[in-house]
């Protein structure tokens, strides 16, 4: 048995730092763990096992105002139904799910969302790219989407 290493402060804290492999952060406004591996700046999340909602957000597509959301930095705006979710937490992986819905206020339209969107991004570990489109596959600006990132 070795040492417990343990660290504690704020989140913009352990951004800045990286934490030797083993090293637990305790973040004291955000209240969560993270576990160094002596390369990844700011630590990897630690979250239970079998998957969690890693980052949420529910925002109006139209105008791209975030409503609510959890571990989102900002939504950037592609264009044709196209989003950009930015993470405020790199999640550490790039392997993960989605789950979202689409509200339309015009409730004869349909939409539902898709990931990956060609000549997008790939998902990374500090973003997701995704499209609201219609049934017949035009994108589509929803006045109301929910994305969620399960890791």
């Amino acid at each position: 048995m070795g040492v417990l290493k343990l660290k504690r402060g704020t989140e913009s804290n352990r951004t800045g730092i990286t934490p030797a492999d083993g090293e637990i952060i305790v973040t004291t406004d955000e209240k969560k763990l993270y576990l160094g591996d002596g390369s990844t700046a700011g630590g990897n999340l630690l979250g239970s096992v079998g998957g969690e909602i890693f980052a949420w957000a529910r925002f109006n597509g139209i105008n791209d105002s975030i409503q609510r959301q959890n571990n989102v930095s900002s939504i950037t705006d592609m264009g044709n139904g196209v989003y950009r979710v930015n993470f405020s937490v790199n999640i550490g992986t790039s392997d993960y799910g989605i789950i979202g819905s689409v509200s339309m206020e015009d409730s004869n339209l349909q939409a539902r969302i898709v990931s990956p969107v060609e000549d997008s991004p790939a998902p990374s570990a500090t973003s997701l790219t995704f499209k609201t489109r219609s049934p017949n596959g035009n994108g589509i600006e929803a006045d109301i989407v929910t994305i969620g990132i399960i890791i």
